[in-house]
């Protein structure tokens, strides 16, 4: 028995190494492209955070071992403010590799994408000057009007969605954006939707409430409290917004989904409803821990989603939906929830895009987001 247990080990490293590959990335800057900014290569394998320092160029060169199985990558600055770009200056898409081991890549940039943010028309910046600092900074925040919104006296519900940089197209960020403001229009819901930009290098950061072990993290609560305590304050002043937990929710993606559900726990009588797409569960387990231990005493409704390619640990995202829908399960007179897992869905914009419009849809079927009347 020892034996086949020797054997089985020795076959998974075998495996494991056979997985990963040493690849050598040379970037060669065009004259347009030319910075002192350092560079790293961010991927689909270091959860696309900017400014990592295990895939840090120096002088021009990264080695370093990677899988080889589904690579995406992108050059990079110490934040996305710095982003490889086509030629134009637009959003180029990520680069997709397969190679051997001790391959050399040689990767061209032909510009960084050009600074300066282009809403799409509905969408406009909240201007609060250092009323809506964070932490003594300038943080972007967008705000989606429905186009009756000049015209009416109504007062509408309001959703907040972390990682503002990748909700509106032309806005700076991802290339691959979940288009809301298009999908907004098209649905006529009476909706307001706030886009609060993360922190960059901060992001993971801010987005997680407990520190983990191996990333780091833990200012969730500090980042939370901002939401609820600045933003919403600012929104509730200056826009005609229907402030009641019954009319306001809160959503967002992998960390996102994951702060959005501990805002249902830690603010129980300010959100009523939750979109959470690819919940990275995995990085704060205490969370759900948290949900069934200390779930909120009002009824809450919340829209969950996973898909079955989830980066490099769908087993784990797969097995973090289940749980929480047990969890939430536990609970029928507090939760009310749509909670399932899509086959051949990646953890991308791609799959967030398709699901936003079927949230709000399942948001509206509860009874809590009405059609614009004509």
């Amino acid at each position: 028995m020892l034996k086949k247990i020797f054997l089985l080990f020795i076959l998974t490293l075998v495996i494991s190494e056979s997985l990963q590959a040493q690849v050598t990335f040379i970037v060669d800057l065009s004259p347009a492209a030319q910075t002192t900014e350092p560079l790293f290569l961010a991927h689909n394998f270091n959860r696309w955070q900017a400014g990592d320092t295990n895939y840090q160029f120096q002088n021009g060169i990264l080695q370093c071992s990677l899988s080889r199985c589904n690579l995406e990558y992108k050059i990079c600055g110490q934040s996305w403010d710095v982003a490889e770009a086509n030629a134009d200056g637009t959003g180029r898409r990520n680069r997709k590799g397969y190679y051997d081991d001790g391959d050399t890549l040689y990767l061209k940039v032909l510009a960084w994408e050009h600074h300066g943010d282009q809403p799409p028309k509905g969408v406009f910046p909240l201007h609060g000057s250092q009323a809506l600092h964070y932490q003594g900074l300038k943080r972007k925040i967008w705000i989606y009007l429905p186009p009756d919104y000049q015209k009416s006296t109504k007062s509408y519900p309001v959703l907040y969605l972390h990682d503002g940089q990748n909700l509106f197209e032309g806005l700076e960020g991802s290339p691959d954006k979940w288009k809301i403001a298009g999908s907004l229009d098209s649905l006529k819901l009476d909706l307001i939707v706030v886009g609060i930009n993360h922190g960059g290098t901060k992001r993971i950061e801010e987005l997680s409430p407990f520190p983990q072990e191996k990333y780091g993290g833990g200012e969730g609560d500090v980042y939370l409290d901002y939401v609820v305590g600045t933003v919403k304050n600012w929104v509730d002043k200056h826009y005609r917004s229907k402030p009641d937990r019954a009319h306001t929710y809160i959503g967002g993606s992998s960390l996102g989904g994951l702060i959005s559900m501990y805002a249902l726990l830690k603010y129980p009588d300010t959100f009523g409803g939750a979109l959470i797409f690819s919940p990275a569960y995995w990085f704060n387990p205490q969370v759900l821990e948290m949900a069934r231990n200390f779930p909120p005493k009002k009824r809450t409704f919340v829209y969950q989603v996973v898909g079955d390619q989830e980066g490099t640990m769908p087993e784990e995202f797969m097995r973090d939906l289940r749980t929480s829908k047990s969890i939430l399960n536990e609970h029928p007179q507090v939760w009310q929830h749509h909670s399932e897992i899509i086959t051949g869905r990646k953890h991308n914009e791609a799959f967030w895009r398709r699901e936003f419009p079927k949230a709000l849809n399942w948001f509206k079927a509860q009874g809590l987001l009405k059609d614009r009347k004509k």
